[in-house]
C-alpha cells in the first residue's frame, strides 16, 4: 500500500448542479472509481497514463483538470475530492 498516495482538495464549490449531466457532480458519480455521493467524496487516479486525456474527452471542467494535473505533478497517483 506504499504506492497509495492520495491528494485531497476541497471541491465543495465547484461541484455543480447535480441534475446536470456534464456537471462535475454527474461525471464523478459516474466516471470515478470510488465515489461515495452522501459524504461527497470520490477519488481519481492521477498518475502516470491516459487517465487525464480521458477526464478531459469526458467533458470535466477545467478547474477538477487542474487540481489532477497539480497533484499528479506533485506526485501523488490518487486525488480525493470531497467538501
Amino acid at each position: 500500500m506504499n504506492d497509495m498516495k492520495v491528494a485531497e482538495t476541497d471541491y465543495s464549490k465547484h461541484w455543480g448542479d447535480e441534475d446536470d449531466p456534464a456537471s462535475d457532480w454527474s461525471l464523478l458519480c459516474e466516471k470515478a472509481p470510488f465515489a461515495h455521493k452522501e459524504i461527497c467524496e470520490f477519488i481519481l487516479y492521477v498518475g502516470a497514463g491516459q487517465h487525464l486525456k480521458d477526464y478531459y474527452k469526458w467533458g470535466f471542467s477545467p478547474i477538477l483538470l487542474l487540481h489532477c494535473k497539480r497533484a499528479q505533478r506533485a506526485g501523488y497517483k490518487y486525488l480525493c475530492f470531497h467538501n
